[in-house]
């Protein structure tokens, strides 16, 4: 497959993760805005709409750029254990139906690791070709000179 041949710089990303209030912990929304290295005024801004079933124990994870206007549908769904979470879905890529497989892993109060990975061949194989290590920012107001 070798999707990573069309990507011609590394992004730099950066986050902002919120809850919804009126849903407590059954959804989350984050806006991500991001610059390719090799062209900086090039970027990707987009959110990010996770929301959890209760009686299934999964998350419908929801992407949406600003460039497209929509949701990208179908979510990628899938669930938390034992730390690590695994989301699936399916798309299409350059005419070709793919798996999407988004891994949430090292997940700790305040850092996690993500990897978006394609697959071509049902899932047997699987390509990784977004990787985001997250780190929450330190609240500064707390801070001591």
């Amino acid at each position: 497959m070798n999707a990573l041949k069309f990507i011609q710089g590394y992004l730099i990303a950066c986050s902002l993760i919120v809850v919804l209030q009126p849903l407590q912990v059954f959804a989350q929304q984050n806006s991500d805005a991001a610059k390719t290295a090799s062209q900086p005024t090039g970027h990707i801004e987009g959110l990010t709409l996770r929301l959890y079933n209760p009686q299934t124990h999964q998350w419908s994870l929801y992407w949406a750029n600003s460039k497209a206007g929509t949701l990208n549908l179908p979510p990628n769904v899938g669930e938390f254990r034992n730390g690590r979470g695994e989301f699936f879905s399916q798309d299409t890529l350059h005419d070709r139906v793919i798996l999407v497989r988004y891994v949430w892993s090292d997940i700790t109060p305040n850092s996690v690791h993500f990897e978006q990975s394609f697959s071509d061949d049902g899932g047997k194989t699987w390509e990784v070709n977004w990787i985001s290590s997250v780190t929450r920012a330190q609240d500064e107001s707390h801070q001591t000179n």
